[in-house]
């Protein structure tokens, strides 16, 4: 009897866990029809959730003791999505009104989590994420014991990567009126939607922040890790 789907997906801010997230809940809820899902924003709410029988699909950037023990056990399948900090820093400011420090401090704790989980969370990259091919979605999937069909993952990556361009084809439409440029070229990673959105002293504390945090050299070994 196949064991119930019980999957976290992890990750760094802006880093495709949201797409892949999505993309893995309805594959599973094909196949689980009193599956639980969603976004906790509290790792105690969330320890709390898994503890239940019931099958799965949550999405955090943090975990709680309870959850992180049952990840560790293999009882409940984690993926952990990475990212080069810069550009996951920048499309963070650019979605969130939060401070450099916020984001700072959200961005280490997210990786911490990873780390802390190493060895037991199975890391993906944001352009495996992100892909547009069925086939390497389907993988990432299936990994996660989450059964997906080719079809339906050719139907689920078409879906998520037409909704990604049609939410940047409008916030660029707002933003592009005193540039004139394309409305869905990203032209630099500290623009989006052909318009630069963070000023260059705001560039710079993110950068002086990344280097205090070390985050490009942490992001570096769990992407070294992941060979």
């Amino acid at each position: 009897m196949a064991q119930p789907i019980k999957v976290v997906v992890l990750g760094m801010y802006r880093s495709g866990s949201n797409r892949i997230y999505n993309i893995v809940r309805e594959a599973a809820e094909r196949h689980a029809l009193d599956e639980r899902v969603g976004h906790f924003g509290d790792v105690d709410e969330l320890d709390l959730a898994v503890s239940e029988e019931a099958p799965f699909v949550f999405k955090e950037h943090e975990v709680g003791p309870g959850l992180a023990e049952r990840i560790r056990s293999g009882e409940v399948k984690a993926l952990g999505t990475i990212r080069d900090p810069l550009p996951s820093l920048v499309s963070l400011c650019a979605t969130f009104s939060w401070t450099t420090e916020t984001v700072l401090e959200l961005s280490d704790r997210a990786v911490r989590t990873l780390e802390g989980l190493q060895g037991f969370v199975q890391l993906r990259t944001f352009e495996e994420c992100i892909s547009a091919s069925p086939i390497k979605i389907a993988q990432i999937v299936r990994a996660l014991d989450v059964p997906i069909s080719l079809p339906i993952a050719c139907h689920l990556v078409y879906r998520w990567r037409r909704k990604r361009l049609v939410q940047l084809s409008m916030e660029a439409e707002l933003k592009r009126d005193d540039e004139g440029l394309d409305p869905v070229t990203i032209i630099h990673p500290d623009h989006v939607g052909g318009k630069r959105v963070l000023s260059e002293s705001r560039m710079l504390e993110l950068e002086a922040g990344i280097e205090a945090l070390h985050l490009v050299e942490r992001v570096h070994l769990l992407r070294e890790s992941m060979h």
